[in-house]
């Protein structure tokens, strides 16, 4: 059995499966915090052709200069989002409000910046049961010194913003264990532990289960894993079919 549940999904069958409750395991999740832009070089110019939804530019920041403790920051027009989400933010009437970010909006950027993460003793998931059935409760609460650390971090590729024709107006942060990628419930480990997985991605003590999903990574990078995810649940499949064939 292959499980590639997404990493909650498949930690909430293992837990379940085995009985496990109120037994914490670990997570890790993409802190990030949004800085939106005025691209001031452009005010007053309409959008351009090439201008989309997706990630434009990509900045990494290397704070360690070692090339392992990364900090990624991705650059999003806001050609795609309604303007009504911004009003709400305007000291104006509506209708003043409408007609002033109808000219800033092609002006508009968003900068993503998302920070690694590695397993601590206060991130964890625990399953709790209740009368209906169970729930995957999570528990995220990062250091302060290691959010003062990554305030820091942002300063500095704010700084940066500024010199490509960027400037900031505000940072916001969504909260903590909000971001869309997981991980590390079920790391890949070298050392034979309960609620781990061995190299390969089997499921210790259960037999031929494997896991194929974020829930094995034991780290977090702070660029998206969509990749990473592919080749890993490849290698993994590539195994299990071998090992079926043989």
């Amino acid at each position: 059995m292959v499980l590639a549940a997404g990493a909650l999904g498949t930690t909430r069958i293992v837990l379940r499966s085995l009985k496990q409750y109120d037994v914490r395991v670990p997570i890790t999740c993409n802190l990030h915090t949004y800085v939106p832009c005025i691209h001031y070089p452009n005010l007053g110019t309409p959008h351009k052709d090439r201008c989309h939804s997706l990630a434009q530019l990509t900045m990494i920041y290397d704070p360690t200069g070692d090339r392992e403790h990364l900090v990624q920051g991705q650059l999003y027009s806001y050609r795609s989002l309604l303007l009504f989400r911004l009003l709400k933010e305007i000291a104006l009437p509506h209708r003043e409000s409408l007609r002033m970010m109808r000219s800033l909006a092609p002006s508009m950027v968003i900068w993503v910046i998302q920070h690694e993460d590695r397993p601590s003793p206060s991130n964890y998931c625990v399953l709790r049961r209740k009368s209906e059935g169970d729930y995957l409760e999570i528990v995220y609460r990062p250091a302060p010194a290691l959010e003062t650390q990554q305030r820091a971090h942002e300063r500095v590729m704010m700084r940066a913003m500024r010199k490509l024709g960027c400037w900031p107006l505000r940072s916001v942060h969504p909260g903590h264990g909000v971001s869309g990628h997981y991980a590390s419930q079920l790391p890949a480990s070298r050392e034979d532990k309960p609620l781990t997985t061995d190299p390969i991605g089997r499921l210790r003590g259960i037999g031929n289960v494997f896991v194929a999903d974020g829930a094995v990574l034991a780290y977090l990078p702070a660029k998206g894993l969509t990749f990473t995810l592919m080749a890993n649940a490849n290698r993994i499949g590539t195994h299990v079919l071998r090992t079926l064939n043989n």
